[in-house]
């Protein structure tokens, strides 16, 4: 942890910043100026707005966490126990800043997670972290809304942002714009997107074009598939026939994708000649079995940080994580700077939205990441190869948001 903790040192930026892995208090010596919350009439404004959502200036927060634990699925009851897994590790490394960490189980249904939420909002939340999917939080949103409380939920669902919803997953906005970037970056300026029809690979093909416009590549051919094995087969042979760019977006993962790269290859597509790239979905370990992918390019986040959360998650439970185990950390880390930070300025208003979407961002154990005014997220990604031994970094993730932009 010693070397780690040394890392995040030279990357912080000045300003609103979670803690990260073990407690480390990242801000320290360097939180900017506090915020006045005198208003005009010489009142304290911000306590004025914060309404239900004010938080006390000692004492624990009381914080909900909404998770699809308690339905007859095993898997989402194991998502579940693990995002709960991850949030108490956050809540015992935010010292000196207590929280009151209550569990809502939604079953991953949009009425369970509504009906909890109401009753989060009757047992004093003063901020909801969760649910999982998109469906429920909008479901949670209007609730929440309704009480003045901001909603922080793991979804990558893009309907579910906006207003006081803010997604903490990874979306395919910003993993389309890092890839095309990086893709622009090696001079390449042709792109083609083949993605497989479904409400996820339509999303991620929809990201896929907008980012070729803003960073000037010309996207030359864009078609879809239906995700089965001889509609894969069949649309491949179709595609393939027309291939000409310099980078093909393939944004699928597991066997989908290994069948459609192998599929491509023998239809005639040389990898050689159109570098195939993917988003975050080839982050698994199939994807280092296909040869095809072999030399392939695809975003993810930093693998060193998300490897000693995971070291750390596994000898705490005796498992690894999942990936989106780690959003659960790092939604409860954000929270507690928030406190940390709207206390130290004596400001009960810790959840506004001029907090929440700093620009700077938050560190998290997967890297910096900010949140949007219109609810979405950035998150800074690296760039990974496929290769003989797996995966390797041939970008690292930006460590602050000066290389994204602002």
């Amino acid at each position: 942890m010693t070397n780690l903790r040394g890392q995040v040192a030279r990357f912080v930026k000045p300003a609103v910043c979670a803690l990260l892995v073990a407690g480390v208090a990242a801000c320290g010596s360097q939180r900017p100026a506090t915020r006045s919350t005198v208003g005009a009439g010489g009142g304290t404004g911000p306590a004025a707005s914060a309404g239900a959502a004010a938080i006390p200036m000692s004492g624990p927060v009381t914080v909900a966490l909404m998770v699809p634990t308690g339905s007859s699925d095993a898997e989402r009851n194991a998502i579940g126990e693990g995002l709960v897994n991850a949030a108490q590790m956050a809540k015992a490394d935010l010292s000196g800043t207590p929280i009151d960490l209550r569990i809502y189980e939604t079953g991953g249904d949009a009425a369970r997670a509504r009906a909890a939420a109401e009753r989060a909002v009757s047992e004093g939340a003063k901020i909801i972290v969760g649910p999982l999917f998109g469906a429920s939080a909008q479901a949670v949103g209007p609730v929440a809304q309704r009480a003045g409380l901001k909603v922080l939920t793991f979804s990558t669902n893009p309907a579910a942002a906006g207003g006081n919803v803010f997604l903490l997953g990874q979306t395919a906005e910003t993993e389309a714009d890092r890839m095309l970037s990086y893709v622009s970056s090696t001079g390449r300026r042709t792109v083609s997107v083949f993605s497989p029809d479904t409400p996820t690979g339509q999303a991620a093909a929809s990201a896929v074009r907008a980012a070729a416009g803003r960073h000037n590549l010309q996207l030359v051919q864009s078609s879809s598939y239906p995700r089965s094995f001889r509609g894969i087969q069949d649309q491949a042979q179709v595609f393939a026939n027309g291939v000409t760019a310099e980078a093909l977006v393939l944004p699928d993962g597991g066997q989908g994708l290994a069948s459609l790269a192998a599929f491509l290859a023998f239809y005639g597509v040389n990898p050689q000649e159109t570098k195939f790239t993917g988003l975050g979905q080839w982050n698994s370990a199939s994807t280092a079995r296909e040869a095809s992918l072999k030399g392939g390019w695809f975003v993810a986040p930093d693998p060193d940080l998300f490897n000693t959360f995971a070291t750390r998650y596994q000898s705490l439970y005796g498992a690894p994580p999942s990936p989106v185990t780690s959003l659960a950390y790092d939604g409860i880390a954000a929270v507690g700077a928030l406190i940390r930070d709207a206390r130290a300025a004596q400001d009960p208003d810790a959840f506004s939205a001029e907090r929440i979407t700093d620009p700077n961002g938050f560190i998290g154990v997967t890297g910096v990441f900010r949140l949007r005014s219109d609810g979405m997220i950035d998150r800074a990604l690296a760039v990974m190869e496929v290769d003989d031994n797996g995966f390797r970094v041939i970008d690292p993730a930006p460590r602050g948001f000066g290389a994204y932009g602002s």
